[in-house]
C-alpha cells in the first residue's frame, strides 16, 4: 500500500494542459472537488492547506498558448504568487526548460524565466533554477519528445538516473 505524499497528490491545480491562465480560471476547476466559482488554484489550497507550493508553469503557455507574451505570463504568475501569499502559502517558483534547438519557443522561454527571476526577487520568495541545474545533463535533461524532462514512465520524481542518460534518437 503506497502512502500519499506531496509528489503523489492528485492536485486540483495540476493537470495536463494547465497554463498560468487555466489555474486561475474557475471554468477549469473539477466540479466534483471544487466549489462554485473557485479556481483550480484556490480549490487546491482549500483542499490541501499547504504551507509551501512548488509552482512550475509556463510550458503550456509557450507550447499551446500562442505563446502568451512574457508580459501576460508575468501578470498571471504575479496573480498566482499573490493569491498563494494571501492564503498563507509560500510559493516556490521553478524555471522552465526548453531545448535551444526549439528555435520557435526557446527565446520566449528565456523571457519567461527572466520574469520568474524578477518576481522571485520582487516578492522575496524562493526560486528553483531548474534551467540552470539541467544545463550539464544530456539534452538539458529533456526526453525524446523534445518537450518534457526525461523520466521512466510511472517513475516520476525519483531522479534515479534516466535524466542523465543520453537520448536514443
Amino acid at each position: 500500500e503506497s502512502q500519499a505524499n506531496s509528489f503523489t497528490n492528485d492536485s486540483a491545480a495540476a493537470d495536463m494542459g494547465f497554463s498560468t491562465a487555466t489555474v486561475l480560471d474557475p471554468f477549469w476547476a473539477d466540479p466534483a472537488l471544487c466549489e462554485r466559482n473557485e479556481s483550480p488554484l484556490a480549490c487546491e489550497y482549500r483542499l490541501t492547506q499547504p504551507s509551501v507550493a512548488i509552482i512550475m508553469l509556463g510550458q503550456i503557455d509557450i507550447n499551446y498558448g500562442g505563446p502568451a507574451p512574457a508580459e501576460q505570463y508575468r501578470a498571471n504568475m504575479e496573480q498566482i504568487i499573490q493569491r498563494s501569499i494571501d492564503q498563507g502559502v509560500i510559493p516556490v517558483l521553478t524555471t522552465i526548460v526548453f531545448l535551444p534547438q526549439r528555435e520557435d519557443v526557446w527565446p520566449v522561454s528565456m523571457d519567461y524565466n527572466s520574469a520568474l527571476v524578477d518576481l522571485a526577487e520582487e516578492y522575496q520568495i524562493p526560486l528553483i533554477n531548474l534551467w540552470s541545474a539541467v544545463q550539464t545533463l544530456p539534452n538539458a535533461g529533456i526526453g525524446p519528445d523534445r518537450s518534457h524532462l526525461k523520466a521512466r514512465v510511472g517513475d516520476f520524481c525519483n531522479f534515479n538516473g534516466p535524466e542523465q542518460e543520453l537520448a536514443v534518437e
